[in-house]
């Protein structure tokens, strides 16, 4: 405010001050109090004017503000649920499992909807358990070495996700541990597989690392030795079910490609050949769905397959007695396969160390019938005179010779098994300040 307003001010406020009685001591007072009300007023009424300035200036943004605010979030999170529940349905119809279903308070709803809010929504998740099982699909016994190590949890959490996919899947975990730990009780429990849990220690004179001991016992191989075993007690005075034996060891990664049937067509196929589904069915019940009589014996099911031009791409399950396929990551390779003739026969194997071996190939490169198993009650990995790489040969050349192999995975075209090793964690810090407690589980 300038000064020719503020002495303006100063005379109107001057000029209504009502008259004191005329003495010397009231003139002195009336003079005292037209000073002091003539400062303070003019400072009051430049401090109202500046808070009602501000006011004017800050509300009308703070409500712009809150308005932009909430508007555009409420129409993106309508937006964003409309999209989430979409994608759940169709995600699990291609999955043949249930929609996400959704449950509305009523009395939520009544009284948002009358303020104009989206209704509140509570979203029930279907969580899914293994495939049911199944008494015409053949099973797959999985045989998993397992030792204690840090990442010993992670690694069989990791592979039980997988099997939690796979139908009629059975899981024989072997610990190498004088007895069977928690932590890998417990994880088989929680984890809803069908399963069985065993135990059997490496000696120390037979592990790796002991430079001075001439035959060195790979890991792995007497806890594969006694799965093997429980399996041929388990189903010595009962007939055997149909299925195959697979060793899958703890640090790899595994398609569910590997462990299911594929029926597929490089060619020209039928109509009613669309509709032919796996799941479920023995061999002679596809055939005679695709008009194939079950009476004739398999040489003459198998032209007829090619006859109408059908490619059957059957996995591990159907196991006549050794089936093979590549694994990615071994050998210092990208991958190791069976070399396959045009015939479909395996005839060799495409890897870099020692490919004059019998069989020359990864430990989760094949599957074993587990009749021929039980046929065979002596085959087993042989624990001393194997060189490095010699395991599966020491235990396939009792099993089976090169003409029985039987390649699959598209004829050992397709990588469905990599030997991935997970990285070993840097624990340096482990046990510095106060930073371990045994109590928690990892």
């Amino acid at each position: 405010m300038s000064d020719g307003k503020l002495l303006l001010c100063a005379a109107m406020l001057h000029d209504a001050i009502p008259p004191f009685p005329q003495n010397a001591f009231s003139l002195g007072v009336q003079e005292d109090l037209r000073d002091a009300w003539a400062l303070e007023a003019p400072c009051s009424m430049l401090r109202r004017r500046n808070l009602l300035t501000t006011l004017l200036i800050a509300l009308p943004w703070a409500l712009l503000l809150t308005l932009w605010h909430q508007y555009p979030t409420t129409h993106y999170l309508s937006l964003l649920r409309k999209e989430t529940d979409e994608n759940v349905t169709s995600k699990a119809l291609l999955n043949g499992t249930s929609a996400l279903r959704e449950e509305v308070f009523p009395s939520c709803t009544r009284q948002q909807q009358s303020i104009g809010a989206t209704p509140k929504i509570i979203q029930n998740y279907v969580y899914s358990r293994p495939p049911p099982w199944s008494d015409t699909l053949p099973t797959i016994f999985v045989i998993t070495p397992t030792y204690t190590r840090p990442v010993q949890k992670a690694e069989l959490t990791r592979l039980a996700n997988t099997f939690l996919h796979v139908q009629n899947l059975h899981w024989v975990v072997v610990e190498d541990s004088p007895r069977r730990t928690n932590l890998v009780s417990n994880l088989l429990e929680k984890a809803g597989l069908n399963f069985t849990h065993l135990n059997v220690e490496t000696p120390k004179s037979l592990k790796l690392g002991l430079s001075w001991i001439p035959s060195h016992t790979p890991r792995g191989t007497l806890q594969r030795n006694l799965g093997l075993h429980w399996l041929r007690d388990s189903f010595s005075n009962t007939a055997p079910p149909e299925g195959v034996v697979y060793f899958a060891d703890d640090d790899n990664t595994y398609s569910l490609e590997l462990f299911e049937e594929i029926l597929s067509d490089n060619f020209n196929k039928p109509p009613h050949f669309q509709a032919i589904a796996m799941d479920g069915k023995t061999r002679q019940e596809i055939g005679g769905e695709i008009g194939i009589d079950k009476d004739k014996d398999e040489s003459v099911r198998e032209s007829t397959c090619m006859s109408v031009k059908l490619e059957c791409m059957e996995m591990m399950r159907y196991t006549r007695r050794v089936s093979v396929w590549p694994v990615a990551f071994v050998g210092g390779l990208r991958y190791e396969s069976p070399k396959v003739s045009p015939a479909g026969k395996v005839v060799g194997w495409k890897t870099v160390f020692d490919p004059n071996r019998p069989f020359a190939i990864d430990m989760a490169g094949f599957a074993i019938s587990i009749k021929l198993i039980l046929e065979k009650p002596h085959a087993s990995f042989k624990l001393e005179g194997v060189k490095g790489g010699y395991q599966e040969t020491s235990l396939l050349k009792d099993l089976v010779t090169m003409d029985g192999l039987e390649p699959k995975a598209a004829n050992c075209t397709k990588v469905l098994v990599w030997h991935t090793r997970t990285e070993r964690p840097t624990l340096v810090n482990e046990g510095k300040r106060g930073f371990t407690d045994p109590r928690v589980e990892v």
